[in-house]
């Protein structure tokens, strides 16, 4: 939203649509419109899968998209095969956990699908980008990055601040007036 914004301030144009999973409005839908963006809820949940996928490629067909940017880690997976076959001419997979999450409570599907799913990215993807060194990394799954595709584009924050300072956590406790034998969750 913020980038959308940036560019609204500067006066570029840019056509963007959001293709939500969830089926109702969500908090910022309305800020998207505003800033000039489609708003699309899928008619169907994630959860049917065949369905979803359906309803995906309909609207990519529809909308003629050069871009697909994804934002669903591992289940990426699904938007880029339901846009297998089509003239997308950028596939890009965002990454922002490192968990390697795949849709459903069970434990046996998860480590099942969580390969296909990773391989089926790293196959169809023109580019995926981490919102860190350790997030692609683990992504990547030991596979080494390719200069040109794998990238990381740090999310929300400049880490190089960070880089070489020593935790000091009794020094934290003070500073922040807590109890030396303070929990912090």
């Amino acid at each position: 939203m913020r980038m959308l914004g940036h560019a609204r301030k500067r006066e570029i144009e840019v056509d963007w649509t959001f293709y939500c999973v969830l089926e109702q409005p969500g908090a910022m839908d309305e800020k998207a419109r505003a800033l000039g963006a489609r708003v699309i809820h899928s008619p169907v949940p994630i959860a049917r899968k065949a369905e979803f996928v359906r309803a995906l490629r309909m609207e990519l067909r529809r909308g003629k998209y050069d871009v697909l940017h994804c934002h669903h880690d591992i289940v990426s997976a699904v938007y880029l095969l339901a846009a297998s076959g089509m003239p997308i001419r950028r596939r890009i997979v965002h990454v922002h956990n490192a968990d390697e999450a795949v849709l459903t409570p069970s434990r046996l599907k998860q480590r099942f699908y969580r390969e296909p799913m990773r391989r089926v990215c790293l196959f169809m993807a023109d580019r995926i980008v981490g919102i860190s060194n350790h997030t692609l990394d683990t992504f990547l799954a030991g596979r080494a990055r390719r200069s040109e595709r794998d990238i990381v584009h740090y999310y929300g924050l400049d880490p190089t601040p960070f880089e070489n300072v020593a935790a000091d956590r009794a020094e934290f406790r003070r500073q922040w007036e807590l109890p030396e034998d303070a929990l912090i969750l």
